[in-house]
């Protein structure tokens, strides 16, 4: 009776084991794996695939948008998003072949991808080794920064993954040097216009905005509107000299810069700390046994989304 006493006892010490590994496995399936890290890559090529970065003014240049992996885990895509940045005046979009269930969307200055799965079960993780290749033609001379900006790839229970986006691709086209000319003040006040009209503007402390989003202040705003209007006033003289349009594309260049420095940004919704680190510091706790935490495991950091031993 003893032995088969000890037996049961196994037994369902057996039973309960393997139903807490499967409740984590649940668990993990939920959340999808630990430690999910991707860099965000920009590829340009020729329309023949060639890589290069210095075009001739009507060459047609193609970017490929993908995700590689920095991380160890690997699962299903339930939500992407991001933003590719370049400069209209001297590279303009004409297409964008979408690619793996991945909607884009152009405005002047950047063409925004999304995707959203429907099914519940997710898409296959290899979707992100193309998220879109856009198609620009060189339409004048002049240096494009392409960068991207906002990605980010979702959970099945909407948390965040972490996405190095600091990738930046030069491309020079012509001389790489721009012309000033109205055509690009022009450009210039139509790109700040833009700035200002899809920014939320509140001199509240906190407005409820959760990063990537951002505001600026009423005193930001009315900054820029007012370079923007000085911009304008040079654009429409139509005895505007050389000089005074390379003043005004000069100024409102640095409203611009200054516009993008005074951005606030909101607090991350799924992670503590700054949204400019990539990693937080933890503080381990103990519940039950003798209460003590082995020597250098008090504060560990890791990278957000991720585990720590």
């Amino acid at each position: 009776m003893k032995k088969h006493g000890i037996k049961k006892t196994l037994g369902v010490l057996l039973a309960i084991s393997l139903l807490m590994i499967s409740f984590l496995g649940v668990v993990l399936a939920e959340n999808d794996a630990v430690d999910l890290g991707y860099r965000l890559q920009i590829t340009v090529t020729d329309e023949n695939g060639t890589a290069k970065n210095n075009f001739e003014i009507g060459e047609l240049i193609h970017v490929k948008i993908s995700l590689t992996y920095t991380g160890a885990g690997r699962a299903p895509v339930y939500g992407l998003q991001g933003e590719l940045h370049y400069d209209p005046y001297v590279i303009q979009n004409i297409a964008v072949e979408e690619q793996s269930d991945v909607k884009a969307r152009g405005t002047d200055g950047q063409i925004n991808f999304v995707f959203l799965d429907m099914t519940g079960q997710g898409k296959s993780d290899a979707m992100l080794e193309n998220i879109g290749v856009a198609v620009f033609m060189a339409k004048s001379s002049g240096t494009v920064n392409l960068y991207g900006e906002n990605f980010m790839v979702t959970n099945k229970d909407a948390s965040l993954r972490y996405i190095d986006d600091s990738e930046e691709v030069t491309v020079i086209v012509g001389t790489g040097v721009k012309e000033i000319t109205k055509e690009l003040l022009e450009a210039n006040i139509v790109k700040a216009e833009n700035m200002l009209a899809e920014c939320m503007v509140t001199d509240e402390s906190n407005p409820g905005i959760y990063y990537p989003d951002f505001w600026v202040t009423t005193q930001t705003a009315q900054a820029l509107q007012t370079a923007i209007d000085q911009a304008k006033l040079v654009f429409n003289h139509p005895e505007a000299t050389k000089e005074e349009i390379q003043f005004a594309v000069a100024q409102l260049d640095l409203a611009v810069k200054q516009f993008e420095e005074s951005k606030i940004y909101g607090p991350r919704r799924f992670s503590s700390g700054s949204s400019s680190s990539s990693t937080v510091t933890v503080s381990a706790t103990v519940q039950g046994g003798n209460g003590k935490i082995a020597s250098g495991f008090e504060t560990q950091k890791c990278r957000m989304n991720t585990s720590v031993p």
